[in-house]
């Protein structure tokens, strides 16, 4: 079947469970159900797991007794921060969305999770526990590719490190972030055939007790050379963030097999979602090459092209 460049109607080659939020309310929790309609085909319509931090703050959970087995599986997914957890923050209040950017909690050890009371407050609901709220929510987190995605990681069954610093940590130990690093154990068709066992490198590999790392330099920009606009990090961090979850939930290959996608077009397709949904917003469109500025030469070079494009080389060339 010819692939379909919409992410909505992506097929996923392997059974992915959609991550809903609980919702806390009083000294009982709210348990989402099924997910609207509108949400995306292949997701699961059920709540797969409680974050347990905040559970432990708000009160007891009433489980679903249909998912409490994937519950059990996914006890130790979810997403971390090290390196300036500040910026990473930042970053994840700006996927999240203004509307949502406040549910976000992290705890001094960087686990990241959604307080459901804010996000309720953040929609304008009203404290109960009826089913049209719940629905309600539900249909906000389907519908919003940030909070989407924030949700998938963060509830899901994979373990998420997002570094923020010029050196990251891998299984090799310390390594240089040029300026994004994406990397999980999975194999990749663009590394494990270029080594000699066949298998990557521990510096190629998230370090123990991961399966992924996303590492961003803060000193690097990315210029979109189509829209000549500066991207803003916390978009780049979304597309590898995206990039990783359809590695590591879908099973894909960074680039396509067959028919079927890599994770690098699932991410450039979620990228396009979430620029189509928060128009108005400073949200680059996913077109064309990106340029990295790494250093003082990158960004005098890119300033005298845009000065006179005609008189100047392209920064691409470099």
């Amino acid at each position: 079947m010819a692939f379909k460049r919409s992410y909505l109607r992506l097929e996923l080659k392997l059974a992915s469970l959609l991550a809903a939020l609980v919702l806390l309310l009083s000294l009982a929790a709210w348990v989402l159900g099924q997910v609207n309609n509108g949400a995306r085909a292949g997701d699961s319509s059920e709540l797969e797991r409680l974050d347990s931090d905040a559970s432990s703050q708000d009160g007891p959970a009433l489980i679903s007794a249909g998912v409490s087995s994937a519950m059990e599986r996914q006890a130790d997914g979810g997403l971390w921060l090290s390196g300036d957890t500040a910026e990473a923050f930042a970053h994840l209040r700006w996927i999240a969305g203004r509307r949502a950017r406040g549910a976000l909690e992290a705890t001094p050890a960087g686990r990241v999770s959604i307080n459901a009371k804010a996000l309720a407050r953040g929609l304008g609901l009203s404290a109960g526990n009826d089913s049209l709220n719940r629905k309600r929510v539900a249909s906000f987190v389907a519908s919003d590719e940030g909070l989407l995605l924030l949700a998938q990681a963060i509830a899901g069954p994979h373990r998420y490190l997002l570094h923020i610093g010029a050196t990251a940590p891998t299984l090799g130990g310390q390594v240089n972030v040029h300026d994004a690093l994406n990397l999980d154990n999975r194999y990749d068709s663009r590394i494990n055939p270029r080594r000699r066992t066949g298998q990557k490198l521990n510096s190629e590999r998230p370090p123990e007790g991961f399966d992924v790392v996303i590492a961003i330099n803060p000193a690097v920009g990315w210029f979109n050379i189509n829209s000549k606009k500066l991207m803003p990090a916390a978009q780049v961090v979304f597309h590898e963030l995206a990039e990783a979850h359809a590695r590591l939930a879908l099973g894909l290959d960074y680039l396509p097999s067959g028919d079927g996608p890599g994770a690098h077009q699932v991410a450039l397709d979620r990228e396009t979602i979430l620029e189509r949904q928060r128009a108005g917003q400073y949200v680059i469109k996913p077109v064309g090459a990106n340029l990295v500025l790494a250093s003082s030469d990158d960004w005098t070079r890119l300033m005298a092209w845009l000065r006179d494009p005609k008189k100047n080389e392209s920064p691409m060339l470099y």
